[in-house]
């Protein structure tokens, strides 16, 4: 697995808000490395409850694959985490990094964050 070329950040272009309940989550690996990414995402207030969903490729440019997924948040605030997988090398992408393991049964401290998703938040340009 290239950890140089995997890249997010809780920014647009990588996490926006869709539309007032959907938050489109994106990231960015090398083109061909990743064989699997799946997000790992809840409330941090009610970390119980959280899910897990399948990324998909949506664009690749030779260089790097675009990984997707969109999730809706239950109360409208969002921590997430990557489960990257590269043949038999799996590896759990933070805010803080890369880990080999990692208790996702652990308060989301060190997460990606989205900390409410208001409607200002949502992208809505001119016709």
């Amino acid at each position: 697995m290239l950890r140089a070329a995997i890249t997010h950040r809780s920014v647009l272009p990588f996490r926006y808000a869709v539309d007032d309940r959907t938050v489109r989550i994106r990231l960015k690996a090398a083109c061909g490395d990743l064989t699997g990414c799946t997000l790992l995402y809840g409330d941090k207030f009610q970390w119980s409850r959280r899910q897990k969903v399948q990324m998909r490729v949506i664009a690749s440019d030779g260089l790097h694959d675009y990984w997707q997924a969109d999730v809706v948040p239950e109360d409208r605030r969002l921590c997430y985490a990557f489960y990257l997988e590269s043949g038999k090398e799996g590896l759990w992408f933070t805010e803080k990094g890369f880990f080999v393991t990692h208790a996702e049964e652990t308060h989301p401290l060190d997460y990606f964050e989205f900390p409410f998703l208001h409607h200002t938040e949502r992208i809505d340009p001119p016709a």
